[in-house]
């Protein structure tokens, strides 16, 4: 099964994973907010999409043992 995530520009052309609280979390490893399908990633992705801007915010697969 494929996990798909939400990746946002920093600058000088750098990306980061979208991460959420997890309780009890370790927060120099932040949790990767997941998704099952690539629809779900692709909605939520919205909220970070600015007008004029749209395509630099980035849905990919994810892979936890990539990192």
């Amino acid at each position: 099964m494929t996990d798909w995530a939400i990746m946002v520009p920093m600058p000088e052309d750098d990306y980061v994973y979208v991460t959420e609280f997890v309780e009890g979390m370790d927060f120099h490893s932040p949790a990767v907010k997941t998704f099952s399908t690539r629809e779900d990633a692709e909605r939520a992705a919205d909220f970070w999409r600015l007008p004029g801007k749209e395509d630099l915010v980035k849905v990919v697969e994810y892979d936890p043992n990539a990192e």
